[in-house]
């Protein structure tokens, strides 16, 4: 009787112990799978200013006219999203009309345009402490309407 009764609490210790280990493991495992369902939300990566716009958006107005463009809504939303989502970041707006010598009534289109333009990212829910209007400027070489009625939006 001595040998075989010294083997069964032997055997009966490794099954507890196999079983008290087996336990721990499934609490652990457990554990995890409940921490990573409740992982608080990590917040998104700030939008990349360069990956959504280039060096400097452009809106194109008629000849005359200080109605915001066809296109401006797409360009605007997408500078908003950019302004929106990166604390810190700023927009300057510039307006251009004809060349040198032009009359007054030319820059003062050309301001009038680069305040809708201004009013729109406004509305759009960009902070007016972030939108920077230059002054107008005439367009060097303005043979071209087009780049003289032009606005150019740069995001920094």
């Amino acid at each position: 009787m001595g040998a075989q009764d010294d083997s069964n609490p032997t055997v009966a210790l490794g099954l507890l112990a196999g079983v008290v280990l087996l336990v721990l493991a499934g609490v652990v495992a457990l554990a995890a799978s409940v921490a990573t369902r409740h992982r608080a939300p990590v917040a998104p990566e700030p939008v990349g200013r360069a990956a959504l716009l280039g060096p400097s958006e452009r809106l194109d107005f008629e000849p005359g006219s200080d109605r915001l463009p066809a296109d401006a809504q797409e360009v605007l939303s997408r500078v908003a999203d950019v302004v929106r989502g990166n604390l810190g970041t700023s927009v300057r707006i510039t307006a251009f009309h004809g060349g040198a010598g032009v009359a007054p009534a030319d820059a003062e289109l050309a301001r009038r345009r680069a305040t809708a333009v201004r009013h729109a990212l406004e509305a759009d829910g960009v902070e007016p402490r972030a939108l920077l209007l230059d002054p107008p400027r005439p367009a060097p070489g303005a043979a071209d309407a087009r780049d003289a009625g032009r606005v150019e939006i740069r995001v920094r």
